[in-house]
């Protein structure tokens, strides 16, 4: 672990200017983020990636349209001259199935099937672009490209593409698949599919055989979310922080305070914090309360019970993103090891599930760091970056309840963060780290303050939107995005939350 001397030396030696002298010397221009314009620009970033079967492309919201656009660029990059053949998607696995159908053989309506895959994040003419691509590409072609979710939150879709299956295919002496399942009969469900697979697999073929048995297990993820109740979870946890910063208040006019509970207090408000600083504070903060009045007593031990309640929603807050980010990193596994096996695949998720290390506060084990461990070098994630424009998210209030789905507004990033560093070697260009010199690459390890915005966005807090990112240990590239524009809902989701179409 670097002390704060080998920090304070390593910026030393190397100041933001020395990065972006690099960068402008080694990063390569993008002439566009709109596909349809050749791919001479993208050749020297194909070369960087030489055998890798699986490239991770990020957002740094999950609104930006220009990212969703350049995306769709690559993908077609990555199709047509290094031969990939899948995208695989932040989405729900079961509802992505009639994405793959109409791509496949074009039954259904393109902007239906992208509306019921059911994420706002994705109902946008960014993804719809896409999916028409796909399905204009595999039209003239016999090499097809595939398009699968792999995200697990959908149980009930899940379940019911399973038991539609198993009823349609199931050995005679078997019975129906319960109506309501219990974790428990899901565990009892992939069972049953297992035992029987090779007379399932001789009427159905292998891949519907899979595609039931990966909704199977789809539903038991998800099985195991529902059991958090995470909404419960979220209002214990404001709950429990908000009598806990009253309790510090009532110390200090009685007499007493700790700047360990104050930093502690003020890193839970800006979601700063997990599990692990939280119990790391204890100690702290005991210590600090030696010197406090003997009437403080009794506010103090308060205190305690509303700190070990935050612990106890935040184990299960991170057990509920770490378990996801699991699962989709199994599912994401799956689709390359199982479904298709010889075929490379492009990933598309927000930059948090895509990065391959952990975040700041050891919290969680995100979907690129456990894809990093099981693929190694053979994956390559991509982060992206903005400077300044729009984007679409929802509202979100001071206690992280999420209301209208609105576009948003910045302005220049925030004096010393990555995106503002990135700012200074250009307006549009993707950046690899590889072969980074040994300097350069001492600063990308380094934490720089970095833009995000996930499903909400807070604009009376917009400092809230930045997280500590170390560049170097997350992404293996970065886009760099410039000025931005909100991505553009579509029809229906515009209708849900009285969207005017304004471009």
């Amino acid at each position: 672990m670097l002390t704060a001397l080998a920090l304070m030396q390593i910026h030393a030696q190397v100041d933001d200017a020395a990065v972006v002298k690099w960068l402008k010397l080694s990063a390569m221009p993008i002439k566009t983020v709109q596909a349809g314009n050749g791919f001479d620009d993208l050749e020297a970033f194909g070369k960087r990636l030489g055998r890798v079967k699986i490239v991770g492309m990020g957002e740094p919201t999950h609104g930006t349209r220009e990212a969703s656009l350049f995306k769709h660029r690559m993908l077609e990059y990555l199709v047509e001259r290094k031969g990939y053949r899948v995208f695989a998607m932040e989405a729900s696995f079961p509802d992505c199935l009639p994405i793959e159908k109409y791509i496949q053989t074009g039954e259904g309506d393109a902007e239906a099937v992208v509306h019921g895959q059911g994420f706002w994040t994705w109902d946008t003419e960014e993804a719809l672009g896409l999916v028409q691509w796909m399905r204009s590409y595999n039209q003239s072609h016999t090499d097809r490209v595939h398009f699968v979710g792999f995200d697990m939150q959908a149980k009930a879709p899940a379940y019911a593409r399973a038991a539609e299956y198993w009823k349609m295919w199931r050995p005679a002496n078997e019975p129906e698949f319960p109506a309501n399942p219990t974790p428990q009969s899901l565990i009892s469900t992939l069972s049953r599919l297992s035992k029987t697979r090779n007379e399932l697999v001789k009427k159905s073929g292998v891949e519907a055989y899979e595609t039931a048995c990966q909704c199977a297990v789809v539903a038991a993820q998800a099985s195991k979310i529902e059991q958090n109740h995470i909404d419960e979870t979220y209002q214990a946890l404001t709950k429990a922080l908000t009598k806990a910063q009253e309790d510090a208040k009532a110390l200090k006019t009685a007499g007493w305070s700790s700047k360990a509970l104050d930093e502690l207090l003020k890193g839970l408000n800006d979601g700063t914090v997990g599990e692990s600083a939280t119990r790391k504070s204890f100690a702290t903060i005991q210590a600090d309360y030696r010197t406090a009045p003997p009437s403080t007593e009794g506010l103090f031990a308060d205190t305690l019970r509303q700190l070990n309640e935050i612990v106890s929603q935040f184990t299960i807050l991170d057990t509920y993103s770490g378990w996801r980010d699991h699962c989709m990193a199994e599912n994401a596994a799956w689709i390359v090891e199982k479904l298709y096996p010889q075929s490379k695949a492009m990933l598309w998720a927000h930059n948090y599930h895509i990065g391959s290390s952990v975040p700041e506060d050891n919290s969680v084990e995100t979907m690129g760091r456990y894809s990093a461990r099981r693929f190694g070098r053979a994956y390559f994630p991509v982060g992206f970056s903005f400077g300044q424009g729009s984007f679409q998210s929802r509202l979100m209030d001071s206690t992280g309840a999420v209301s209208q789905l609105q576009s948003f507004e910045v302005g220049a990033p925030a004096a010393g963060s990555l995106d503002e560093t990135l700012g200074k070697a250009g307006s549009l260009f993707i950046a690899t780290f590889d072969q980074a010199p040994r300097d350069e690459r001492a600063w990308l390890d380094l934490p720089h303050p970095t833009r995000t915005c996930g499903s909400g966005f807070d604009p009376k807090d917009p400092q809230g939107s930045y997280r500590n990112d170390r560049p170097g240990k997350w992404y293996r590239a970065i886009v760099y995005l410039g000025k931005t524009t909100r991505a553009r809902p579509l029809r229906l989701t515009r209708e849900r939350f009285g969207i005017k179409k304004d471009w």
